[in-house]
């Protein structure tokens, strides 16, 4: 985490559309294609919720540093982390409505 801090800290945050697609996929795409593969999987109960819910977490930190060891998108990464954790209060909130009482729940 302090590795992230320095290097938001010297990046300028900035939205583009590398960022956007990140955060579609991660946010988004990612889960529901976990929800999918439980299904098709036929994996029920308690290891399809954590399968879920593990694919619904923002997006990691480690890209952020090998953005920064190899000099490329540096921003597009610090920024991708830091609106994806901020996003992912409504997002992993409402995966988690759906795991427990929702969708998710009538399938696995």
């Amino acid at each position: 985490m302090l590795c992230l801090g320095l290097i938001m800290s010297s990046e300028k945050l900035k939205m583009s559309g590398e960022v956007w697609g990140n955060l579609g996929l991660k946010l988004f795409i990612h889960p529901v294609l976990m929800f999918a593969a439980t299904v098709m999987l036929g994996t029920h109960g308690l290891y399809a919720q954590q399968m879920i819910l593990l694919c619904a977490l923002p997006s990691a930190t480690i890209p952020a540093m090998f953005a920064n060891q190899t000099g490329a998108y540096q921003s597009e990464a610090a920024t991708s982390i830091l609106v994806s954790t901020v996003l992912s209060i409504v997002t992993f909130s409402f995966a988690i409505y759906l795991i427990d009482g929702g969708l998710a729940a009538a399938c696995c």
